[in-house]
């Protein structure tokens, strides 16, 4: 593949600004990453598809010390909970009587 030739200047801290058409020709944006592969030609830069998509990398973000700390209250909530309503010996009409009685409603539809 013969391409066009571009000069660039590298920069303080070896960075290489690229031009604007180069950049919207190969879709590349600012944080996007690229290979750098010695040739016997010289160095060929390459784009490199991320692993995730920017949404599923959201999906997958760790968790802030505010949102772990959230979590952790929650789970002591849940499981103080749990320890309090034990529900094994109970059948589902056992349970609807109870919700109906902490409602402070009675069994009667019609009352």
């Amino acid at each position: 593949m013969a391409g066009v030739k571009r000069r660039v200047r590298i920069a303080d801290q070896g960075q290489i600004a690229l031009p604007a058409n180069f950049l919207r020709k190969h879709r590349l944006k600012a944080g996007d990453e690229v290979a750098l592969e010695e040739t016997d030609q010289g160095v060929v830069i390459t784009r490199e598809e991320p692993m995730y998509t920017e949404h599923e990398s959201l999906l997958f973000a760790k968790p802030s010390p505010t949102e772990i700390a959230r979590r952790q209250v929650l789970f002591a909530q849940v499981m103080a909970h749990r320890q309090a309503r034990d529900i094994r010996p109970l059948t589902s009409t056992d349970l609807v009587h109870l919700a109906r009685t902490e409602e402070g409603s009675t069994d009667d539809p019609g009352a």
